[in-house]
């Protein structure tokens, strides 16, 4: 609380990005909640595969990040480092919190960490990409898949974008398919990935 002459006490508010690494951590059910209400379900992963996410025994190092506000979940973003970028998966907030910058705040906190990223976007969806594109956001290629992440799901076209200096999009495109989703350069998903690069 702070007092100020004249006029009345005001409590400070606690603002604050930190990683979330526990399931007991209290906003963890805010989180999922989020989560499941920000992404369809084609392109939203099994609670089971964050929960080991988070505890980490996935065999990619996934992280989340978490806007917190006097202990109130405004927004998240749900990251991994690769080692040559990371790969920004999931990035919400909360519906009543939109407009005050905690997404931008959330991408600067991982460009931070990693001059590079990458992300899965849809690239006809104008609004994210004038979002992505202040950060330098660029489509490396039109014609990235993601898989599917469900059995009765369908594989998802996308845009994958790229946030940095990728001097090498190709090697890029092949690494990331060969790390996220385990396939090698002469999948038929690569190379149509591969074939689009622009």
């Amino acid at each position: 609380m702070r007092y100020r002459p004249g006029g009345k006490v005001r409590r400070r508010k606690r603002k604050m990005i930190r990683p979330l690494t526990r399931l007991d951590d209290p906003l963890w059910p805010t989180l999922v909640a989020l989560y499941e209400a920000s992404f369809d379900r084609d392109s939203r992963e099994p609670l089971e595969r964050l929960e080991s996410e988070v505890e980490g025994s996935y065999r990619l190092p996934f992280q989340f990040l978490v806007d917190e506000q006097d202990g109130k979940l405004r927004g998240f973003a749900r990251w991994c480092d690769l080692g040559y970028a990371a790969f920004l998966l999931h990035l919400a907030t909360d519906p009543e919190c939109r407009g005050e910058g905690i997404g931008a705040t959330l991408v600067n906190a991982i460009l931070a960490k990693s001059e590079r990223m990458i992300l899965e976007a849809d690239d006809e969806d104008e609004r994210l990409m004038r979002f992505y594109g202040r950060f330098g956001g660029r489509i490396l290629t039109p014609t990235y898949t993601q898989l599917s992440l469900h059995e009765d799901t369908e594989p998802v076209p996308y845009a994958l974008l790229g946030i940095g200096d990728f001097p090498d999009p190709q090697t890029t495109v092949e690494s990331f398919y060969r790390d996220v989703w385990e396939l090698p350069p002469d999948d038929p998903y690569v190379r149509k990935a591969v074939g689009g690069i622009l």
